[in-house]
């Protein structure tokens, strides 16, 4: 497949972004609630135009860059968004129990919701 298509949060989708697959999802943001320290992460998946909050706004999308995914894909916008996404989301760090066990110890409280499409 040129693009994987995501429509629901899921270690699949972490892992697409993770090894550079190109990759768009799309979710409702009624749906989905998110913890405060992540929603700016998600924001700028979808001001990349890897995250939309509709399934029409992501086929608009897909029909736009399908000819030429990687050009869209290896854009410094999409690449800086999905690897900062990563680095706060898909961590593979060797001290990764050490940071597991510091999340769960401190928590994070209050959720909220993605902004909309730009």
């Amino acid at each position: 497949a040129r693009i994987n298509v995501g429509d629901y949060q899921s270690t699949p989708v972490i892992e697409s972004l993770y090894f550079n697959v190109p990759t768009v999802l799309h979710w409702s943001p009624e749906h989905v609630e998110l913890r405060d320290a992540v929603v700016p992460y998600y924001e700028r998946l979808a001001a990349a135009g890897i995250l939309h909050h509709s399934p029409e706004a992501a086929a608009v999308h897909i029909t736009a860059v399908y000819q030429d995914v990687a050009s869209w894909w290896d854009s410094a916008a999409v690449q800086e968004a999905r690897a900062e996404f990563c680095r706060y989301l898909a961590a593979t760090s060797p001290q990764y129990l050490r940071q597991w066990a510091s999340v769960f110890k401190h928590g994070h409280s209050g959720t909220r919701h993605v902004a909309a499409d730009r």
